[in-house]
């Protein structure tokens, strides 16, 4: 009898935990099918491909997505915010700063700086953990 009860308690704290830890993460996922999801995936996978860039070409033609999806999202407020909040205009002001140091990485690719533009680019990984370390995002 009593193995059956620690069996019986080991399955309901099983099961307990499993219901927190799904709605954390469906917590975490909320916007995981939205626009502003969508672009940021885009925006991941783009950022993995700039250390594979040979030419200033091939940074550039790496970075076109990645500005793009950023620049959409300009115009989106994610879920888990509420737009005209200090909160969603940091997020702003994230991508604003983002968007710059593409410009300026495109600048000096452009400009024949591949090296300076490789070391430049690395800083948008920095600058998106920044960001989702600021909003609690996983993912970094």
């Amino acid at each position: 009898m009593f193995k059956y009860v620690t069996t019986l308690k080991a399955a309901l704290i099983t099961a307990a935990l499993s219901l927190v830890l799904s709605a954390s993460v469906n917590a975490v996922e909320a916007d995981g099918n939205s626009a502003v999801s969508k672009n940021f995936k885009t925006v991941g996978r783009s950022l993995r491909g700039l250390g594979s860039a040979k030419s200033a070409d091939d940074l550039v033609k790496t970075l076109a997505p990645i500005r793009e999806a950023v620049v959409a999202n300009k115009d989106e407020v994610p879920s888990f915010m509420t737009e005209g909040s200090e909160e969603f205009q940091a997020y702003q002001d994230g991508l604003d700063d983002f968007i710059g140091r593409i410009d300026e990485v495109i600048e000096l690719a452009e400009g024949g700086d591949l090296d300076g533009a490789m070391a430049k680019a690395s800083s948008l990984r920095d600058v998106r953990n920044e960001y989702h370390d600021k909003f609690n995002i996983e993912g970094n």
